[in-house]
């Protein structure tokens, strides 16, 4: 939630700049989140250039008590091993920590990137007329797309007619499934909405493209 927050506020302020896209938002973001992970970053640099100076030592240790299994000798190599540590100035556990910590932040800056409309309130907005009125006709979530990604999934799965699982369902779609939409909702009689369900596809159509791709689309070779 924090991650997507900071993706919020970018979004909000590009916005007020007149630039509502968000492929150019998260490449900014990308580089915020980076530059917030730096110091881990250069930590754990720090801890590979330090400990290609140790190895060779801490592998002398290791060569020399190889034989020796009795408690008191691998005390003695646990002792020098940690004599080396302290020499150089490092923990053994500062290779480990900033990957611990690195590695949750990574797994919700994907979680955020894959479920935009989720943690940005104007875009989730955009969604909400279109998904009001889809739930309306009985078009259920599992009806929108036949798409097979992690969100629209979970969406399914959840059997719910809730509205925030159209909107992440919305959120994924491309120009084909808009067009898909409004010809259903034409079909059902519903032109009014068919013209509300256009008029937000050529809305994500503007806000998800960047540099002549529309970054809703999947890639094809």
């Amino acid at each position: 939630r924090m991650l997507g927050q900071i993706l919020e506020w970018l979004y909000l302020f590009m916005s007020k700049l007149g630039i509502e896209n968000v492929g150019i938002c998260m490449i900014l973001f990308t580089f915020i989140v980076n530059l917030l992970m730096f110091p881990l970053v250069l930590k754990q640099q720090k801890f590979a250039k330090m400990s290609s100076i140790m190895n060779p030592e801490i592998m002398a240790i290791q060569q020399k008590y190889k034989n020796k299994k009795v408690q008191a000798s691998q005390q003695k190599m646990s002792m020098e091993t940690q004599a080396v540590y302290q020499k150089y100035g490092v923990s053994p556990a500062s290779g480990c920590l900033p990957m611990l910590i690195t590695m949750p932040i990574l797994f919700a800056l994907y979680r955020v990137i894959y479920n935009i409309p989720a943690y940005v309130t104007p875009i989730y907005n955009m969604y909400t007329n279109v998904a009001e009125s889809v739930r309306k006709l009985g078009i259920s979530v599992s009806d929108l797309t036949n798409s097979k990604t992690y969100v629209i999934q979970n969406a399914v799965s959840a059997k719910s007619s809730a509205l925030n699982y159209y909107i992440d369902v919305l959120g994924q779609f491309n120009q084909d499934a808009w067009d898909s939409l409004a010809n259903t909702c034409n079909s059902k009689g519903f032109s009014s909405i068919a013209d509300m369900v256009s008029d937000v596809g050529s809305q994500a159509f503007h806000i998800n493209s960047f540099l002549g791709l529309n970054i809703s689309d999947l890639p094809v070779v």
